[in-house]
């Protein structure tokens, strides 16, 4: 066909034809291109042929509106997450650059490349795609509210001390907004034009990211010294029986986890949460200065333990609180407070070889120890307090106390500011690290019976605010903590 219209035209601008002969070429060629503003027959437009003589605006807005009308549904496996058309989810098209496209088929260049363009179009073979740009915000909400939910953190491998081998590593499995856009415009470039009425099905993508701890890593990691070995105490027996099965299972969900090099280690997600079904039970805590039974008492001691040990191996200590006191296992200044999820205790190993921290609880004996390939680091530790706080007193009237009765609710804590230093001694140099703990009063309660003259009738309170006044005596047994913030 090609060599026709070619020998026809070449004929026709030669002059070798009669008049009569060019002007039938010359009708041949027009009947063969399309007219100004139509669209080329047979073109395919985002999928579906187009008729002949149909306008490029009317080709273009119809594809456009289908576009933005097709409706995407995304979904995580059984479950639907989010149903919008394109339109609704701030899809684009650039409809002028799509018109600008079409309307150049058969339309611009030398008449033979227009020719054959008509052709190629006639028989199916040319096209032209409409690309929709789809912003990332309206499935970013969807997915970011879904993740709470759905996505699955790193399990790291750690060292079998019983078994002597490395256990299985999980990756992370994290719902990705970024991914599921690119999913949606992907499945808009593919789908069929004529299947355009039903829903267009899209999965929720997931990103894999393995643990920096993997199982490989951890197999080889040399666990050949003692960086520092600590132990404390606590009761076993009676009804200590709670919080010593709670100290036992915050060991174990500690022990053989690997800090590789520049890692940061949450306390939190080690253990996991303080609950029933975590393995975990009912003990007595100090909540407000209040005893109470609540899940997971006596796991502050095994976060503290590690936390000292750490603090006095020289690991970085990125996030930790101290208690609302001092507590008697451990020197003030070296205690740490958790509650699942949003009080943590979070660790960073800055040297340049992983640990291994093994922690076991036997018979009231709680003890940590960190392994690694050397002993990079002297550290030695100097605390003093520096300001003492007096509490205040809370008086309440008990009707059903006898007149000038007089029971303590409660006793009164003082405050304490303690200063610590800690002195690291590397290879590369010496530094010294200074911070204060605080540890606020607990207000002591008493109840007294009507009539009670409590300036008269109770003993006096202790002395304001004394500056480097003497600490007050360790309280035995877990710490309370402030309003708001349980244990």
């Amino acid at each position: 066909m090609r060599r026709v219209y070619r020998i026809l035209l070449r004929l026709s601008l030669a002059g070798s034809l009669v008049g009569g002969a060019a002007l039938a070429a010359e009708r041949y060629v027009d009947a063969q291109l399309p007219r100004d503003g139509e669209v080329a027959e047979g073109l395919y437009v985002d999928g579906v042929a187009v008729g002949r003589g149909e306008r490029v605006d009317d080709v273009v807005a119809r594809r456009v509106a289908a576009r933005l009308e097709r409706r995407i549904e995304l979904h995580d496996g059984a479950r639907l997450l989010q149903a919008a058309t394109v339109g609704e989810l701030g899809g684009e098209v650039d409809a002028e650059a799509l018109r600008a496209a079409v309307g150049a088929v058969a339309h611009e260049g030398p008449v033979l490349r227009r020719l054959d363009e008509a052709a190629e179009a006639r028989a199916g073979r040319r096209a032209v795609a409409l690309r929709v740009r789809l912003p990332v915000e309206a499935l970013a909400a969807t997915v970011t509210e879904y993740k709470a939910e759905r996505d699955e953190p790193a399990v790291p491998s750690r060292w079998d001390f019983a078994r002597g081998v490395a256990t299985e590593h999980r990756d992370a499995a994290l719902a990705d907004a970024f991914a599921a856009v690119e999913a949606v415009e992907r499945a808009l470039a593919s789908a069929p034009a004529g299947d355009a009425e039903a829903p267009l099905r899209v999965e929720l993508p997931f990103t894999h990211l393995p643990p920096a701890a993997t199982r490989e890593a951890v197999a080889s990691v040399v666990r050949s010294t003692l960086l520092l070995r600590r132990e404390t105490v606590f009761g076993f027996g009676g009804g200590q029986a709670g919080r010593a099965q709670n100290v036992a299972r915050a060991a174990r969900g500690v022990d053989g986890a690997v800090l590789m090099p520049g890692e940061v280690v949450s306390f939190n997600q080690l253990v996991g949460p303080r609950s029933l079904d975590n393995g975990f039970a009912l003990a007595g805590e100090i909540y407000r200065g209040e005893m109470r039974t609540g899940v997971g008492g006596g796991t502050c001691q095994v976060a503290s333990t590690l936390y000292s040990t750490a603090y006095l191996a020289g690991l970085d200590i990125v996030a930790r609180s101290p208690h609302s006191r001092p507590i008697g296992y451990l020197p003030a200044g070296l205690d740490a407070t958790v509650a699942y999820p949003h009080i943590d205790l979070k660790l960073r190993n800055g040297f340049d070889f992983p640990i291994v921290v093994h922690a076991r609880a036997e018979q009231g004996k709680l003890t940590f120890e960190l392994w690694g390939r050397e002993r990079p680091a002297e550290v030695s530790f100097e605390s003093a307090t520096v300001r003492t706080m007096s509490y205040k007193r809370k008086v309440t009237e008990a009707p059903g106390l006898e007149a000038g009765k007089v029971v303590q609710k409660k006793k009164g804590i003082r405050g304490l500011v303690v200063k610590k230093v800690r002195h690291i001694k590397l290879r590369d140099g010496d530094r010294d690290e200074e911070t204060k703990d605080i540890y606020p009063p607990s207000d002591e309660e008493f109840l007294v019976g009507p009539g009670t003259d409590p300036d008269k009738d109770l003993p006096p309170l202790p002395g304001s605010e004394t500056p480097g006044a003497a600490p007050a005596a360790a309280a035995d047994g877990p710490a309370p903590l402030p309003p708001g913030r349980p244990g």
